[in-house]
């Protein structure tokens, strides 16, 4: 760690609950304090935010990839305990996994 130096500094517009990089090294997701997971390359340039979105109605807190870094999941800790599952090819939400979470 003595050798490492700051490469590239993302600036996040908000607080952030999460932050994950995909197993594949091409992306970082971040869940900032609001409901869209946001998607930045290797680099450090911004992607794109998943929109495609009707709930949950609190902040993410927890972001995780799928091995082959083809899904993202977040999810919420609050009373909603809901899961969104996202496809990072589409960046399209695949389903939604609790109370109040839609598709």
């Amino acid at each position: 760690m003595n050798s490492w130096t700051l490469s590239k500094v993302i600036a996040i517009p908000e607080k952030v609950n999460a932050v994950v990089f995909s197993p594949d090294s091409q992306f970082i997701a971040v869940a900032a304090n609001d409901i869209f997971p946001r998607i930045w390359n290797r680099n450090g340039e911004f992607q794109y935010a998943h929109v495609d979105n009707d709930g949950p109605r609190n902040s993410i807190t927890s972001l995780a990839f799928s091995p082959d870094s083809t899904l993202l999941v977040s999810g919420t800790r609050d009373v909603e305990r809901c899961l969104q599952v996202w496809d990072t090819k589409t960046k399209k939400l695949k389903r939604g996994i609790g109370a109040i979470c839609y598709k």
